[in-house]
């Protein structure tokens, strides 16, 4: 450029046309503020409002001429305003797009005085008069509303399961009695025995569903490794009179995230497996441990039970003995898609109960 394109017509038509350039843009982005759904507000320096956009009006409930050259901080509840400017200025000291109130419960304050649940992001903007913040304000009510009502169902849904373990662990626990009672009227010993193996089979499955309904997280997902170690004191409540002669104690940690289904049916290996060591493990005047043990693995979960007894007999087989705890143990691997093998090492006996991830 020559001198002679400095002339003053020249350089009023330069300015002229940077100034018509800078309006143009202007204009372009005033244009996309305004096709924006949500809230839009833009803070200076100071706190102080410099932009808005029709959706941040009907959101507010104020008009722009009101809004304009404001604190911004007329738009948050009187309980939090004391503590906005700290955090405006926190933020202008490493300004960075990011969501506002991390953690937090953040409310928005209508022209009537009424507040409500919003959704804020923030973005730092430099222009020609300073930097400036971004504000996008989205009204998240409804969602708010349907988080409190999903809630709320589950809550109904757990109230509801709870009520039916209950019943059913009552029912269970009914029909223990009257097999008790049929088994005192029995003379027979061989119907007796029978007798009292169901009754003893009825009260294990009574306390797997009543620990279910003691069991806070019912009916979502389980903590495994809590809900057995809650049986295994259901279970020696029930089972050991004489804990000196017989213990019985759970180790082990994990298996979050369990469904109820699935840990209905670990429970019931557990109780059998339990049941079976109490009957069989102990020699005569021979006191016994019995350790329920639950283990997660890389690619699924481990339930042990073993005791420090007898021991197995050379010739038995968990896959083809024909008891009916074997069955029950059995049936419920088979619906656990599970396997189970027997660790003979001395002393006593090992059942190990291989799992997939269960979920």
């Amino acid at each position: 450029m020559d001198a002679g394109d400095l002339d003053p017509a020249n350089l009023r038509r330069l300015i002229d046309a940077l100034s018509a350039e800078r309006h143009l843009a202007e204009e372009k982005f005033r244009a996309v503020v305004e096709a924006v759904p949500n809230g839009i507000v833009m803070v200076d320096g100071c706190g102080k409002i410099a932009l808005v956009n029709r959706a941040t009006e009907a959101l507010f409930g104020y008009t722009r001429q009101e809004l304009m050259g404001q604190p911004v901080e007329m738009l948050v509840p009187p309980a939090e305003r004391p503590a906005h400017p700290h955090y405006r200025a926190r933020f202008m000291a490493a300004p960075q797009a990011r969501p506002m109130g991390s953690g937090r419960d953040l409310m928005g304050r209508r022209k009537d005085g009424t507040t409500f649940p919003v959704e804020i992001g923030l973005s730092p903007l430099e222009t020609a008069e300073g930097p400036r913040v971004v504000a996008t304000v989205i009204d998240i009510s409804k969602r708010k509303r349907a988080e409190a009502a999903l809630a709320e169902a589950l809550e109904q849904q757990k109230m509801l399961m709870r009520e039916l373990s209950h019943r059913v662990a009552n029912g269970f626990q009914i029909i223990s009695s009257l097999l008790n009672w049929q088994r005192r009227a029995v003379r027979d010993e061989a119907a007796a025995e029978a007798l009292e193996a169901t009754a003893r089979r009825v009260n294990g499955m009574a306390l797997v569903h009543r620990r279910l309904y003691l069991n806070e997280n019912s009916p979502g997902a389980q903590d495994m490794a809590a809900y057995l170690d809650g049986l295994c004191e259901d279970l020696r409540g029930a089972f050991i009179a004489d804990t000196a002669a017989c213990s019985l104690a759970f180790e082990g940690a994990g298996g979050e995230g369990i469904s109820t289904d699935k840990a209905v049916a670990v429970g019931l290996l557990a109780t059998e497996l339990v049941t079976n060591a109490l009957k069989y493990a102990r020699g005569a005047g021979e006191a016994v441990r019995i350790v329920l043990r639950w283990e997660d693995l890389a690619d699924g979960h481990r339930l042990t039970v073993s005791d420090d007894g007898m021991g197995l007999p050379e010739d038995f087989d968990p896959t083809k003995s024909s008891g009916l705890g074997m069955l029950v143990v059995r049936t419920q691997l088979q619906q656990l898609g599970g396997e189970l093998t027997t660790d003979r090492t001395p002393p006593g006996a090992c059942f190990i109960a291989t799992l997939p991830p269960l979920r």
